[in-house]
């Protein structure tokens, strides 16, 4: 059996853990985390700061080790440029690199994810890993990099964008002929957002925010764009590009809450039910829902044909 990419993912994990120290010291690195507690109605309580900052830092590493086991079924060689729209805190775009791909990464630290670029930048720093193609632009701004992408990927990144037809616009004209890209997202026709983990008002999600006005106070649930399948479709129409849905993201997405230990924990309530359909047949009826009622949606885009 060939080597998967995600292979080599535990060393990678434990080489961060033995930064553990140097990147809670950090302060820029230290304050981008503990904003993601605050920002999402603290996820987790505890007064212990150095626990808090490795449960977070234990969470960016499980949604890198995600993407990663995503890309995995693509097989992409090593001499492909990829291009990584939304780096987060640098997690997957140094991993990419210490297994020598060919990787930038755009990290605008938009609202909601303040200087998620410059802790980027320091984590690559303290890991020792080259930072030349962490780059600070937004998902419309890829023209902006010279390199056209044979794979262009993104994890957790459509649903915060301003304009999603531009933004396909822009990742086309940056694809090369025969390129794909690679899309995992929320889908808002499920009335259940995962960032601050509550029920929406269906059908129109940003009225939650008169039944729930807290919310209104955090820069990330004001600038979610409420994505769905059916956008996400439109979207793609408009732009000229061909789509392709995956049908088991959603079982996926499930079984996740047993194999990720901080993704179960951030998802009390689903891996509740999860644990209870599981020990019934009723957990198959998840792997044959229509994808437009699936959440997240994981999807491809190629250049047509003309």
């Amino acid at each position: 059996m060939s080597e998967l990419l995600i292979d080599n993912f535990p060393e990678f994990k434990s080489k961060c853990l033995m930064n553990l120290e140097r990147l809670f010291n950090d302060s820029f690195i230290k304050n981008r985390l503990f904003l993601y507690n605050s920002s999402l109605k603290q996820v987790y309580f505890t007064v212990d700061q150095k626990n808090l900052f490795k449960r977070i830092f234990l969470h960016y590493l499980e949604e890198a080790q995600n993407i990663i086991r995503l890309l995995d079924a693509f097989n992409i060689p090593k001499n492909e440029q990829l291009i990584e729209i939304g780096g987060g805190i640098g997690l997957t775009y140094a991993y990419l690199k210490t297994q020598d791909y060919k990787i930038l990464s755009l990290e605008p630290s938009t609202p909601g994810f303040d200087n998620s670029y410059k802790a980027g930048l320091k984590i690559l720093e303290i890991l020792q890993i080259d930072s030349s193609g962490w780059l600070p632009y937004m998902a419309e701004e890829i023209n902006k990099v010279k390199n056209k992408a044979d794979i262009i990927f993104s994890q957790n990144t459509l649903e915060h964008v301003n304009n999603l037809n531009k933004v396909f616009l822009a990742l086309k004209d940056s694809l090369k002929k025969d390129g794909l890209i690679i899309h995992t997202t929320v889908n808002y026709a499920i009335p259940y957002d995962p960032h601050f983990k509550i029920l929406l008002f269906p059908f129109i999600p940003k009225l939650t925010q008169i039944f729930k006005p807290y919310l209104t106070k955090y820069e990330l649930w004001n600038n979610l764009n409420f994505i769905t399948f059916f956008s996400v479709k439109k979207d793609a129409h408009l732009a000229n590009l061909n789509i392709d849905f995956r049908k088991d993201s959603l079982i996926n997405a499930l079984i996740r809450l047993d194999t990720d230990e901080e993704y179960g924990y951030r998802h009390k309530l689903l891996k509740s039910i999860y644990n209870v359909l599981k020990a019934t047949p009723l957990l198959n009826l998840f792997k044959i829902i229509p994808i437009p009622l699936q959440t997240p949606l994981v999807f491809t885009l190629t250049k047509k044909n003309k």
